[in-house]
């Protein structure tokens, strides 16, 4: 009885261990496909950066010489990109100022736009305009934040900002004071002629 007891204990045991092994594969299959679910499940989502606005300022300038003045306002600019040949006008306002915004986006990483910008001459009476023309350099960049940023050159110097100044003068020369008579030579010719004609009459009364 007792070897009967010993053996039924023995195949319980052995039976134990083949229904462990036999369920491990399946167990580790079900983890397995689990963890490999979420896993794939993650994905990085790009975001491209936000494009900028680079503003080109303009101060314009008005030199009053004479006793007339002149406010900077209604003074026309243009700007022109060097490679592509688009152009932009703009106008002073009565402050002065003027002001033109390019804006780039992340086509433009790496490159180097140039710009010339000069005054228009309208042609307005009495005033002398400024002839400079200034050359723009901005480079666009991305830094490690994935943002935009601008780098500006005026002249090939480096500056923080685009501000650039036009100067006109304005001068109404001063009409000269009138010092004579503006009657019309006619009628002093008439009233020459009547002295004389007054003078002969008066010869020949004196004779008579």
């Amino acid at each position: 009885m007792k070897r009967f007891g010993f053996f039924k204990k023995l195949m319980l045991s052995v039976l134990a261990v083949v229904l462990v092994f036999s369920s491990a594969p399946s167990a580790y299959a079900y983890i397995l496909s689990n963890s490999n679910t979420v896993q794939n499940s993650f994905s990085v989502v790009y975001m491209p950066p936000e494009d900028i606005t680079v503003p080109v300022m303009i101060r314009k300038n008005i030199v009053n010489l004479g006793m007339d003045e002149m406010g900077p306002g209604g003074f026309y600019f243009h700007l022109r990109n060097v490679d592509t040949g688009e152009t932009v006008v703009t106008a002073s306002l009565e402050t002065g100022w003027a002001v033109i915004q390019l804006p780039f986006d992340m086509e433009d990483i790496g490159k180097t736009c140039r710009y010339s910008l000069c005054e228009l001459n309208t042609g307005v009476e009495n005033v002398t305009y400024d002839r400079t023309v200034y050359d723009i350099g901005i480079s666009i960049d991305l830094n490690e934040e994935n943002e935009l940023y601008a780098v500006l050159t005026v002249d090939d110097a480096p500056v923080q900002e685009i501000c650039v100044t036009f100067e006109n003068e304005y001068f109404v020369p001063v009409a000269p004071p009138e010092t004579g008579d503006d009657a019309q030579p006619l009628l002093w010719a008439a009233m020459m002629l009547s002295s004389a004609l007054g003078l002969v009459v008066l010869k020949k009364k004196r004779f008579v």
